[in-house]
């Protein structure tokens, strides 16, 4: 899969890179529509950009759709990044610098201090440190043994917490306009520039701009970071809060959605997602 920016552009290509996308997807409410406005030329800007008609879609040409993948990427997640023992092993040793420090400071004065072994031989300094070093070396590398596997451990059920729910969400069915034809895809076949559309019931398998929205509510409790919040339900429209994103739920109301992230680009992806808008 194509990264965002390992995205090549030309003239002939899509007017709008795949970071560009992921950053105004990162915004909110009305601060998402004046960006919106001011970097795109509104919603009909956007449009252009992604070589999509509001009302036709985009074609059906497999060349086209190609392309889009390669320069959005596929509706497909692709694993986190599992933890790296040097990683741990680095963090563990700066957390327990201190540690460390006084542990190489009592060695020193030690080392100082004239005692013998067996009221015969003195103890060198150099033979001290060395045993304060590897004592240090020790700490370290149990702390980080102990670490990396807990680490390793919640990799493991987080994979499959997030396995199961997506792979839920991208087995659906969506309806999207492609050639002015409503037409019947699998989740993972959307790409960017489509035109997809929701109504009531329905989860979102993309990120996404509204064209049009009829009395549309959804919730957004899947971008909220508290484990407490059972449902985050918000107005949607064009004017006021007009994005959308996978994994929310369409509570009424229907509408028309411009593709504008899959896959690893959508914003439960990003290492730190902006929670929802304030309910209005």
């Amino acid at each position: 899969m194509a990264r965002p920016s390992d995205s090549p552009r030309t003239s002939t290509d899509y007017e709008v890179a795949a970071e560009e996308l992921v950053a105004l997807m990162s915004l909110r409410g009305v601060e998402a529509k004046s960006h919106i406005d001011s970097e795109f030329g509104g919603i009909s800007g956007l449009c252009r950009r992604l070589k999509t008609d509001p009302f036709q879609g985009i074609s059906t040409n497999e060349n086209d759709i190609s392309k889009r993948k390669e320069l959005y990427g596929q509706n497909k997640l692709g694993h986190g990044r599992p933890p790296q023992f040097r990683d741990v092993l680095k963090e563990t040793a700066m957390s327990l610098r201190p540690i460390i420090l006084g542990m190489a400071a009592i060695g020193s004065t030690a080392a100082c201090s004239s005692f013998f072994i067996n009221n015969r031989r003195m103890v060198r300094a150099a033979e001290a440190s060395t045993l304060v070093v590897v004592f240090a070396a020790v700490v370290v590398l149990i702390g980080a043994f102990v670490r990396f596997q807990k680490l390793k451990t919640q990799y493991i059920t987080d994979e499959k917490a997030k396995k199961k729910a997506w792979t839920e969400l991208f087995s659906n069915q969506c309806y999207c306009i492609r050639n002015g034809k409503q037409t019947k895809v699998e989740a993972l076949e959307l790409v960017c520039g489509d035109v997809v559309e929701i109504n009531k019931g329905d989860r979102l398998p993309v990120d996404g701009v509204l064209l049009q929205a009829w009395d549309l509510k959804v919730d957004e409790v899947t971008l909220s970071n508290t484990q407490f919040e059972k449902e985050i339900v918000l107005r949607k429209s064009r004017d006021q809060d007009p994005l959308l994103f996978a994994g929310s739920q369409v509570v009424e109301g229907n509408a028309k959605v411009l593709v504008t992230a899959v896959g690893n680009n959508i914003q439960l992806q990003q290492p730190h997602p902006s929670p929802p808008a304030s309910p209005r």
